[in-house]
């Protein structure tokens, strides 16, 4: 068994390259809003206010799995408006204008 000698190249994919982040980065806004759309309608009517317990055992044993999934759309949601929130302030920072974009962050730069 021998060892290979050669550097091993790094990938030059497109994932790989600064610019597809920060795309990816400032493009969370978007991604955020229709995400939170799709949440909203995967999740469906509920019942309103003064519903019977019978309304509501119903709705929330026989919508279960749309229930789940409107979660985790908007779990990925919150999460994307983090990153947005993230890129506006550290794009604010880099232009000198972090005032305001120190609010999102408050604690420094993620």
């Amino acid at each position: 068994m021998s060892t290979s000698t050669a550097a091993l190249q790094p990938s030059t994919g497109l994932t790989r390259s600064p610019q597809f982040w920060e795309r990816l980065w400032r493009t969370a806004g978007v991604q955020s809003a229709a995400l939170f759309i799709g949440a909203y309608f995967v999740y469906g009517d509920q019942p309103h206010v003064g519903a019977s317990a019978e309304a509501l055992i119903a709705f929330y044993q026989g919508n279960r799995i749309r229930i789940l999934i409107a979660a985790i759309l908007g779990g990925f949601a919150v999460l994307n408006l983090m990153w947005f929130a993230a890129a506006l302030r550290s794009t604010l920072a880099e232009a000198g204008q972090d005032g305001w974009g120190a609010m999102a962050c408050p604690y420094g730069t993620p």
